[in-house]
């Protein structure tokens, strides 16, 4: 498979660059870099793992979501296959477990990557993280008799800049509130911001923030 994808990028390296994202465990750096650049996403998976709790070893609600948006043009839709039902307490354990790889990430990447010399890459990496730190603002805001309906939720407010603020100030808090803003600016502006070494400092110290605040609260809603 990767023979394939470095020959295909290696195909059309005069008419884009390609990155292969394997969000939300790793960011390469580009095969090919090149604007416009193409993301792949891969999603690697042993069939054999599809009925664990957790299948594949993926958050249900991240295959939710696949199971909504994605689609089948060649072999077997495993989705059909897949008992994605959850309760309450499990997402808050899962998201815990989530939000503890994502940090693992966040606090080692300026080890990896420097923000002065690599600000593209490091801003991209802190960029596709934050993104995913969107989601768990509503799963951790929302209240147990409103968890079957996350699903509508969470379609209503992430597609709503101004509606996701308002939610996270009224159960998150104000400050949570301007952290997800500064996050939804860059996700509209980044293009234009990638190469900003000031914009993308601001960017990691304000989703590390917002992990340990989402992380404290899990804790809180698990134990006491």
């Amino acid at each position: 498979m990767g023979d394939i994808i470095r020959r295909t990028a290696k195909g059309y390296e005069r008419s884009f660059g390609l990155r292969i994202d394997f969000r939300p465990f790793g960011f390469p750096p580009p095969i090919i870099k090149k604007e416009p650049m193409v993301s792949l996403h891969l999603l690697i998976c042993d069939l054999s793992e599809k009925d664990l709790p957790r299948p594949f070893g993926l958050p249900k609600f991240f295959l939710r979501g696949l199971k909504k948006n994605y689609k089948v043009l060649y072999g077997k839709d495993i989705f059909k296959e897949l008992d994605l039902s959850m309760r309450y307490g499990e997402m808050l354990k899962n998201i815990l477990e989530d939000l503890g790889i994502i940090e693992f990430m966040l606090t080692r990447l300026p080890l990896a990557k420097s923000l002065e010399k690599e600000t593209e890459e490091f801003f991209y990496e802190v960029y596709m993280i934050s993104k995913v730190l969107l989601h768990f603002t509503l799963e951790v805001g929302i209240k147990e008799e409103e968890f079957e309906s996350f699903d509508e939720i969470a379609e209503k407010y992430l597609t709503n800049k101004n509606l996701l603020i308002g939610f996270c100030r009224d159960r998150l808090g104000v400050e949570e509130s301007e952290m997800v803003g500064y996050i939804l600016d860059v996700r509209r502006n980044f293009l234009d911001w990638k190469n900003d070494e000031k914009r993308a400092k601001k960017l990691y110290e304000y989703s590390l923030r917002l992990l340990r605040s989402l992380k404290e609260r899990v804790i809180k809603k698990l134990y006491q």
